[in-house]
């Protein structure tokens, strides 16, 4: 689930704010990925029925990667220069 929500989460982060496709940017959304999903696990410490969990972070950023490496690849398809 973890996974799937930031997957579609920076797909259409990306496809909505029109990001251009470079490393930079890659950098900051991976930057912006391992601080929201952080913060997101660090909360859950002190919720009582939710688990936070380091495996949960890393399949937030797996995720998240994923779904900027597939963006990228679909729009070097799609809109060729």
């Amino acid at each position: 689930m973890h996974f799937s929500q930031y997957f579609l989460l920076v797909i259409l982060g990306l496809f909505s704010f029109k990001v251009t496709i470079n490393g930079k940017n890659f950098v900051l959304i991976l930057i912006f990925i391992m601080t929201s999903s952080g913060l997101s696990e660090f909360a859950q410490i002190y919720l009582s029925a939710r688990d936070a969990s380091y495996i949960d972070w890393f399949y937030d950023i797996g995720g998240g990667i994923s779904g900027f490496i597939v963006f990228s690849g679909i729009n070097k398809l799609c809109y060729k220069k």
